[in-house]
C-alpha cells in the first residue's frame, strides 16, 4: 500500500470481551499503547469530540476492509473521578475476527501506518 509512518501501537492477548459479537469491538487500552504519536492533532480532535474515524484495516488474511476507530472514556465506577482510556476498533470487528479464525488468548500485534497521509492499520496474528 506503500504506507509510512509505521508504528507498532500494541501487542495483546484476545480476551473474550474483544471476541463477544454483542460487542464488536476490540479493545486497545492507552496506557499499553506503544507509541501514542501515531495520531495527528486533528485526528486527537476527533475522537475527544466522541467521533469516530474510518481506518483501512489489513486483516492477517491480507484482505482489506475499513473498520472505525473511536475514542472510549470509562468511569472506574459511579462515584469514581478515574477514568480508563481505550482506543477501539469497531463496525466490522466481529467479520474480521471470524474471517481470521481469532480466538481467545490469541496473541495479536495492531500496527498503524500512513497512505498518503490517511490513518491505516494492520492487525498480525503471532
Amino acid at each position: 500500500m506503500g504506507g509510512s509512518r509505521i508504528t507498532l501501537l500494541i501487542q495483546k492477548t484476545l480476551y473474550q470481551s474483544d471476541l463477544n459479537p454483542q460487542q464488536n469491538r476490540l479493545s486497545i487500552p492507552s496506557q499499553q499503547v506503544k507509541d501514542n504519536d501515531f495520531l495527528l492533532p486533528t485526528e486527537l480532535e476527533i475522537l475527544e469530540e466522541k467521533k469516530g474515524i474510518k481506518v483501512k484495516l489489513i486483516q492477517p488474511s491480507l484482505e482489506i476492509t475499513e473498520l472505525t476507530l473511536i475514542k472510549w472514556f470509562m468511569h472506574k465506577g459511579p462515584e469514581s473521578k478515574k477514568v480508563s482510556i481505550s482506543y477501539i476498533l469497531r463496525s466490522n470487528w466481529v467479520k474480521v475476527a471470524k474471517a481470521n479464525n481469532l480466538e481467545k488468548d490469541d496473541v495479536v500485534q495492531v500496527w498503524s501506518f500512513r497512505v498518503d497521509g490517511k490513518l491505516c492499520m494492520a492487525i498480525v496474528k503471532l
